[in-house]
């Protein structure tokens, strides 16, 4: 049986949420109880579904300005931009809230940590604006096309000064990350300058090849002016079988770029580049030869054939018997903002009262998702907060990997933020117009009673919350001390002590104090399970 052979039986709810967990921030009860029963490749179908009508979001908005008018389209505003930039990181975190069924804004945050740009290198959040468009757009389109309008995309120009990359001052920021973080990788080192997959020599030729572009923040665009370029040959090295880009003059320079591209996919070495990036997010970050052998090299055999399109690679990885194999599932530390936005997604339907809506409270709303962002941010994911132009060290830094989301710091930052879906967070909201404080927190009756068909079974609540919250079992040790200790502690006979307090919140449910009883015990063993570490994966 092959590593990438389709996985055709059809997905009962664990490997459902599985692959829910490692494809969208929706693994909800309802979307669950929807797709049980699916194969892997009907539902990857539907992650990957593209209609000809589908339309990029609505661009973010100023909450606090008549209308609410989007602010994307205006003149640069110095006075303003930091608060638009709070809006636009809250208006993708309330796309990734609502996105539903959809591969496409993992996809948008897994470009998003490839090809990075953040705010403090930018300092305009309408060219980071416009630049997540281009990667959701993207999101599973051609990887080809993805680099060449990144390369010439204002926000990267700026980050990397490439708009400062001139015939008469040649930078070699974005010509380097190109290579090394962008497309190709750099592979072992074999000499002081010289790695596998490219040399400085071939740094210094890209940067060349570059020169001319730079960006435009009146229109939010790039544009190339030939007078800066310069048109002499660029030489590069024995890793790109000494290809010589002939200079171009005039407009024609523009064109050297995308030669540039078509030598570094041409290589053999970028496609399997790519696709180890996308094994180590989706699957797993630890690439054993015979997973090169039998899954990294077929997939870069497919997105070559493919002409570098990303969907088929993502369905033949998807629907793989690899990606649902035993020791794949929880085998990644959740990354944040699956702790977070996953989280509050698998919860929303029990929030009280219910989180505001962008269309009847867009103030409240906003604040809601810049809850989310700061939360994720706290346990080091804050989107457009990249802290290198590397991007999550999770994600590239060897051995550890994804082990290094948790630290002391990180972890308590993780139990702060799910204690808080209980416990209650103030928000300012404004609906109907009329500023006020409003507390939000989840209904854990309301949780256990849509888990549960019988709460007042203390072992059945806890397995059914256990099942639904961790990516492994829980052992039966482990399932004992969350009943006896956590959910009914102090009771010689804690299934009996449960169920009696259960039956008498049963009998009067609007008695204040027969509510808090129960509902506290449930907050105290659903706050536990999300302190465990079977929680913490994916």
């Amino acid at each position: 049986m092959g590593f990438l052979d389709a996985y055709t039986v059809p997905l009962d709810e664990r490997f459902v949420r599985h692959l829910l967990r490692r494809t969208t921030f929706s693994p909800t009860l309802a979307r669950i109880t929807q797709l049980r029963g699916k194969t892997a490749a009907e539902i990857v179908d539907i992650l990957l579904d593209e209609p000809s009508s589908w339309r990029a979001p609505a661009p973010p908005i100023d909450p606090t300005a008549p209308q609410a008018a989007s602010w994307t389209a205006g003149a640069y505003n110095a006075s303003r931009d930091a608060d638009y930039f709070r809006y636009l990181r809250s208006w993708w975190t309330g796309l990734m809230v609502a996105e539903g069924l959809s591969l496409r804004e993992t996809m948008t945050l897994f470009w998003h940590n490839h090809f990075v740009s953040s705010y403090s290198g930018v300092m305009d959040a309408r060219y980071l604006y416009k630049q997540n468009a281009l990667l959701r757009r993207l999101a599973f389109g051609n990887v080809r096309q993805l680099v060449k309008e990144i390369t010439i995309d204002p926000a990267m120009l700026r980050y990397l000064n490439g708009n400062t990359n001139t015939n008469t001052a040649i930078n070699e920021n974005y010509g380097r990350e190109l290579q090394e973080l962008f497309a190709i990788g750099k592979g072992q080192e074999i000499a002081p300058g010289n790695y596998t997959f490219y040399t400085e020599q071939d740094v210094r030729a890209a940067a060349r090849v570059l020169t001319g572009w730079t960006d435009d923040a009146a229109t939010v665009s790039s544009a190339f002016f030939p007078d800066r370029h310069d048109s002499s040959d660029k030489q590069f090295s024995s890793a790109y079988q000494n290809t010589i880009i002939r200079g171009k003059s005039g407009r024609a320079g523009a064109e050297e770029t995308d030669e540039l591209l078509d030598m570094i996919f041409r290589q053999d070495e970028t496609a399997l580049f790519f696709c180890r990036k996308l094994y180590r997010w989706f699957v797993n970050t630890e690439i054993s030869a015979s997973v090169e052998r039998e899954v990294i090299v077929p997939l870069a055999n497919t997105l070559r054939s493919n002409a570098f399109s990303i969907k088929p690679v993502l369905r033949q990885l998807l629907t793989s018997q690899h990606f649902f194999d035993e020791a794949n599932i929880g085998s990644l530390v959740k990354h944040p903002l699956a702790v977070v936005v996953s989280t509050v997604n698998h919860f929303m339907p029990f929030m009280r009262p219910a989180l505001p809506t962008l269309a009847q409270d867009p103030l409240g709303y906003y604040n809601a998702m810049e809850f989310l962002w700061t939360a994720a941010d706290q346990q080091e994911m804050g989107i457009m907060n990249h802290p290198n132009v590397a991007g999550w060290k999770a994600y590239y830094q060897t051995p550890l990997y994804d082990q290094l989301w948790i630290t002391t710091s990180t972890l308590a930052a993780r139990y702060s933020f799910t204690d808080k879906l209980f416990n209650g967070f103030t928000l300012a909201t404004k609906p109907n117009g009329i500023s006020t404080e409003t507390r939000f927190a989840v209904d854990s009756i309301a949780y256990a009673q849509a888990v549960c068909a019988n709460p007042g079974n203390g072992d059945d609540l806890v397995d059914k919350a256990s099942v639904h919250l961790s990516a492994t079992a829980l052992t039966s040790q482990q399932k004992l001390y969350l009943m006896d200790e956590v959910l009914a502690p102090g009771f010689f006979n804690a299934r009996g002590a449960w169920d009696m307090n259960w039956s008498f919140y049963v009998a009067a449910p609007n008695d204040a104090g027969k509510r808090q009883a129960v509902q506290s015990r449930i907050d105290a063993v659903l706050k536990f399970v999300m302190q465990m570490p079977e929680f913490h994966l994916m």
